[in-house]
């Protein structure tokens, strides 16, 4: 399984442990976090997963580890290790449910650009001009920045 980063602390892993616990033990917190998701990402949490990201056919978990994985929720295809550009999608929305998880956020690298869908922003342009849109994420899954290849910031 691919990690977070090959730095995360032990301080980090207990964060994640911290989190996965108390959206077992702390049913308000969940639904305050969670809403109408909050039983999902309930029984996520029972298999040591804190759930960072839901999308329409997928869920993109972390484990008590750093273990990032996506699950599949619409086919029931065996969770799989999810890509870098996943980890940074889920990451980067994470932060909405779970401002803890910043110190996990990966940093721009040197050789990064800013991203030309939301000019360096995180929200595409769209967003600005209807609301509605506002969680249709970016290339660069709200980093503001994307790595081009050959610059030695390469993503997947």
């Amino acid at each position: 399984m691919t990690t977070v980063a090959t730095g995360l602390t032990s301080a980090q892993r207990d964060l994640i442990g911290f989190l996965i616990d108390e959206a077992l033990r702390d049913p308000v917190e969940l639904e305050r976090r969670w809403l109408n998701a909050a039983a999902f990402v309930r029984d996520r949490a029972k298999s040591g997963q804190l759930v960072l990201l839901r999308e329409w056919t997928q869920t993109t978990v972390i484990t008590r580890n750093g273990d990032v994985l996506v699950v599949d929720t619409e086919e029931g295809a065996p969770d799989r290790p999810a890509t870098q550009a996943e980890r940074y999608l889920a990451l980067f929305h994470s932060i909405r449910q779970f401002p803890e998880l910043l110190s996990l956020l990966p940093p721009r690298p040197a050789g990064a650009s800013d991203c030309p869908d939301c000019l360096g922003t995180g929200l595409h342009r769209e967003v600005l001009s209807n609301p509605v849109l506002r969680s249709v994420s970016c290339r660069c899954g709200g980093a503001g920045w994307i790595s081009l290849p050959g610059s030695g910031a390469d993503a997947e």
